[in-house]
């Protein structure tokens, strides 16, 4: 396990990123996607009339219809789908706060945890070029992005730009229909652009300031995704005086 630790952090250092193979245990995924049935199952019978056999894509259906309520109901039910108790102890999941201490994060604080669904051909919910500092309550901070289902360049795996962490802040502004964050792709320039294809179980843990980008979902299927921000609450000075520089 130290050696397997060692090398997640010295292609953490490298990279800007790294893949911790089998970190989550895949029961655990499972019980995410069944509270995001329920939640779809019960926002379906108030709001839907569906009474089609479920073939497996049934909550998924669910989604999409309820999604079109408009923005507000659909950010609304995005919150109550990541407050679900499954996706936090996905967070915790031992083996993965291992991995986030290893890259240096000596007290794991959770900023965020993020339930993500991503479309087939979801033009919305499709992040350009971007960095995750926006939000950051630490400069030690740590990413990880941890699909339900097996991704690859099919299904829209994220795109991670290989060594660009070394870029440090870039300035970021707010584009298109949906306001996305983006910055100018040639800040890309010279970075190898890195689709991460990964199984249930892997996470791909990655700097707040590397620069990556969401891809096409080209599947019939939402691909779902439990994203976790750990800042360091070691490292917080701005607590002192209550001045987030990150705000």
């Amino acid at each position: 396990m130290l050696g397997a630790l060692t090398t997640l952090r010295r292609s953490y250092e490298d990279d800007g990123f790294a893949i911790a193979r089998d970190v989550v245990d895949v029961a655990s995924l499972t019980a995410v996607r069944t509270e995001i049935d329920e939640v779809l199952a019960a926002e379906a019978a108030r709001h839907l009339d569906d009474d089609v056999v479920d073939d497996g894509t049934r909550s998924d259906r669910w989604y999409l219809q309820l999604a079109g309520f408009g923005r507000a109901y659909r950010e609304a039910l995005d919150r109550v789908l990541e407050g679900g108790l499954a996706a936090h102890a996905v967070a915790l999941a031992e083996d993965l706060v291992s991995c986030v201490r290893a890259l240096d994060v000596a007290v794991p604080n959770l900023r965020v945890v993020t339930v993500r669904a991503d479309p087939p051909g979801g033009e919305r919910t499709l992040l350009p070029l971007h960095q995750d500092v926006r939000d950051l309550r630490s400069e030690n901070a740590v990413n990880a992005w941890i699909p339900l289902q097996p991704v690859d360049t099919g299904n829209g795996a994220m795109v991670v730009h290989a060594g660009s962490h070394r870029r440090g802040r870039i300035e970021s502004t707010a584009v298109g229909p949906y306001g996305h964050l983006h910055v100018d792709p040639g800040w890309a320039d010279g970075f190898d652009p890195v689709a991460c294809q990964i199984e249930p179980g892997d996470a791909v843990l990655f700097s707040p300031y590397v620069l990556h980008r969401s891809a096409p979902n080209a599947s019939r299927r939402i691909r779902w995704t439990v994203v976790v921000r750990y800042d360091d609450a070691s490292r917080m000075p701005w607590l002192v005086d209550g001045r987030n520089p990150h705000r």
